[in-house]
Formats: C-alpha cells, sequence, structure tokens
C-alpha cells in the first residue's frame, strides 16, 4: 500500500469513528444495594467440566463423566487442555430463593476469558467477547424461582478478544476459564441502573460540588408513578449534612423506559481526603414508589 492511499484510509477510519461511538450502548452493570450485596447466590466453587463436550450439551438435564473444575480458575493450572478454537464447557445447578419472587433475577460475571456464552435451563441468556470485562444479563424469565435451576457455559479461549490482547502470549499458556467470581442477584422491579457520584472543588479549593448521574429503569409490565429520589449525606462520624433539594420526584415511567437523572449538591468546607488524613462520607441514594422503598444505594 504506498503512501497516498495509506492516508486516505487513516482519514477515513477517523471520520467514521464519530459514528461508531453515537452507536454505542455501555452495557448495563447494575449498582448493587448494600441489602442485595448480601443476598447474592454465589456461583463459586466447583463445576462440571468438558475440555471437548458434546453438540447442544446445555440441553442436557445433567452431564455424566465430566470432571471437577474449581471456579473462578484457569483451566489449564488445573490439568486441563482445550484444543484451540474449539469450546469447553462448564455445568453445574443453582437455587433461587422463594423470596425473590416477583423480582428481577440478574446473572453477574465478571470474567470469563474470553469467548462465552450462557445458558440458563436449557436456553440462551447471552454471550460476551472480552476476558477481562464484567458483563451482566437479565435471566428473570429463564429461572425457575424456588426450584433447582441448570447453568450450562460454552467457553472458546484463544478468540478474537485473545489475539487483540495478546493475553496468552504474554502468560505463555491459554487463559481459558471463568476466571473471576460471578453470582446471581435480585432488583425490584423499577431499579436503579445506574449510580455514579463525583466531587469538584472551586479553584481555591475550599467548597465542593458533589454530582450524581443516576439512571432509573421500570422493567415491570405497567406504568409507574410516584416515583422519587430521596438523598443523604453524612461525615465520618455518622453526623447528617444538610443537603437542598434532597429530595427529587421522577416523572412517570411507561414500562421497559429509562429516566437518566443528574443532581448537584453544593458542600461548604468538606473534609479532605489524603494518605495520611483518611476521611470518608456516606453518601446514600433511595429511589421511593410512594412511600415505599424500592431500592437503597450507598457510596463512599
Amino acid at each position: 500500500m504506498n503512501l497516498k492511499r495509506f492516508f486516505h484510509l487513516l482519514v477515513w477510519i477517523l471520520l467514521a469513528l464519530p459514528v461508531c461511538a453515537a452507536d454505542f450502548t455501555v452495557p448495563r452493570l447494575s449498582p448493587l444495594p448494600i441489602k442485595v450485596e448480601k443476598q447474592k447466590v454465589p456461583l463459586a466453587g466447583y463445576w462440571q467440566f468438558n475440555p471437548s463436550p458434546e453438540k447442544e450439551f446445555w440441553k442436557k438435564g445433567s452431564v455424566s463423566d465430566w470432571k471437577n473444575i474449581e471456579v473462578p480458575g484457569e483451566w489449564v493450572m488445573q490439568g486441563f487442555e482445550v484444543e484451540k478454537g474449539k469450546a469447553a464447557g462448564y455445568f453445574r445447578t443453582f437455587t433461587i430463593p422463594s423470596a425473590w419472587s416477583g423480582q428481577q433475577i440478574k446473572l453477574r460475571c465478571n470474567g470469563i476469558y474470553s469467548d462465552s456464552r450462557i445458558y440458563i435451563n436449557g436456553k440462551e441468556a447471552g454471550s460476551h467477547l472480552g476476558g477481562f470485562t464484567a458483563f451482566e444479563l437479565d435471566v428473570t424469565d429463564l429461572v425457575q424461582v424456588g426450584k433447582e435451576n441448570r447453568i450450562a457455559v460454552s467457553v472458546i479461549s484463544e478468540s478474537l478478544a485473545d489475539s487483540t490482547s495478546s493475553a496468552s502470549q504474554y502468560a505463555v499458556h491459554p487463559l481459558g476459564g471463568i476466571t473471576r467470581d460471578l453470582y446471581l442477584f435480585a432488583l425490584s422491579e423499577v431499579n436503579l441502573s445506574m449510580f455514579h457520584a463525583s466531587t469538584s472543588f472551586d479553584t481555591s479549593y475550599v467548597d465542593a460540588v458533589l454530582k450524581t448521574n443516576i439512571e432509573i429503569t421500570n422493567e415491570s409490565s405497567a406504568v409507574k408513578s410516584g416515583l422519587s429520589l430521596h438523598f443523604t449525606l453524612k461525615d465520618a462520624n455518622g453526623k447528617e449534612i444538610q443537603l437542598k433539594g434532597n429530595t427529587l420526584p421522577v416523572q412517570n415511567m411507561a414500562m421497559g423506559a429509562t429516566e437518566k437523572v443528574e443532581i448537584s449538591f453544593d458542600i461548604a468546607k468538606p473534609e479532605k481526603w489524603d494518605s495520611e488524613h483518611p476521611y470518608l462520607y456516606t453518601l446514600t441514594c433511595q429511589l421511593k414508589e410512594g412511600k415505599r422503598c424500592c431500592m437503597k444505594r450507598y457510596a463512599g
């Protein structure tokens, strides 16, 4: 390729980048309230594993002659070898608490290396390409509450994601496997699908602005009204700091709708944090439907 053609190609790529970015949707990773953190169904531990499983193994009610493998972990570190470009199989069962009935049930996978497909009770829940990034799937319609369920995972190690990251090359062995934690959790039908807090100081570094960016999602089958957000800020000693306009009503939300909210609070002379003098404030955000709390989220 001559220099002129290379230059034209480079210009075309640069012009196309903004279009691609505009069409990109950030995958959802739900912020977990403290109560939900304590009620997760963990999926770490021993799974059944086959480096060369039969076709559509995820449709089987059970597997036989498979070996135990510890999750999270790499398969090569546990004595398994998977043919390059082929998919290995994981299989196990789990039970959803009866108390989760009527809630939205999510599966969080914090890392599967590197091209994976997830199946719940014989049906595909979703797929993900990328060995070092977390992803989340809604499995509400696939699981049976209060009963035993099956989860199967098909994993290809040496995929496009592996080639672009050169991670297996760097490690000098294939990095295949469910390499990070995964678990199930439940959220109310109307929930916070994104929660982010940030702080900026004035030019004199005395007063600050506490800014929150929030997304609320209605995953129910009806229009929701009477929603509101409530914020509380406490200092390191647990003393509440008054926030002006700490309650924000949310307009009626249609079924399946997501509402983006941004709200800021002026904080006079907050304590600063440094390595010798750490100081932690606690911001609490509550999503309420009428007087009932749907969701409570904390940020340090």
